[in-house]
């Protein structure tokens, strides 16, 4: 029982030290949010999805937020892309069977080809499509795939390095010599600077993606 007692006093201290950290930067995130969060799509396809984002983003969960906006963007151009097919088909007997030949043909595309599709029925412009392809490169495809390469490019950081001498309590560290070294191949870092530059990048990325969402969905539901 005394065990028990313990363990959810352990548990309610912990949820409290986690509700404090993730909430910190709320109010300010959600500022930056909330047009977004109150505004639905009216698209139940996707509004689950931006509901999800915009919590990622009020708590500080940029990474998740990132790698839903990935999963938004994609969802959301297939899904443009079978009603722009069969917006003018749609009738209350065939309801159950009008969307299938679209899904079959769109759902296990590439996004490039998604992208390139979507542009050539007129549903985003030339320069959507250049942006879509950029974030593809530099967002997309780094994130889903962890390519070190592409997530950190050309990012250096200047550190030090030496060894730990344990018999020099006084100077436990003994730098040997300090270097410019790109983040590509400094592995030990990577997990805090990949946090730094998706807090910096997630909001903007989602922004740009619920912005084409508004603009475009007329074209594909009327």
């Amino acid at each position: 029982m005394h065990k028990f007692m313990d363990t959810q006093k352990d548990i309610s201290e912990e949820l409290e030290l986690i509700a404090k950290e993730i909430t910190k930067d709320a109010s300010e995130n959600y500022e930056r949010i909330r047009y977004i969060f109150k505004n639905e799509y009216v698209l139940p396809e996707i509004d689950p999805l931006r509901n999800e984002i915009c919590i990622c983003i009020v708590f500080s969960l940029y990474q998740a937020a990132i790698t839903l906006t990935n999963h938004l963007l994609e969802k959301y151009l297939k899904v443009a892309l079978i009603y722009s097919d069969t917006k003018d088909k749609i009738k209350p007997e065939n309801v159950e069977t009008i969307f299938k030949t679209s899904v079959d043909n769109y759902s296990s595309e590439g996004l490039n080809s998604t992208i390139n599709a979507c542009c050539s029925k007129g549903i985003i412009t030339k320069d959507q499509k250049k942006d879509l392809l950029r974030f593809k490169d530099t967002i997309r495809d780094p994130f889903s795939h962890a390519d070190m390469k592409k997530i950190f490019n050309e990012i250096t950081i200047n550190t030090q390095i030496g060894k730990i001498d344990y018999a020099d309590k006084e100077n436990l560290f003994k730098v040997e010599r300090a270097v410019e070294v790109n983040l590509t191949s400094l592995l030990p870092v990577q997990g805090i600077a990949q946090a730094i530059i998706s807090k910096r990048i997630s909001f903007d990325y989602f922004e740009y993606i619920d912005n084409l969402i508004r603009s475009t969905k007329n074209k594909i539901m009327h």
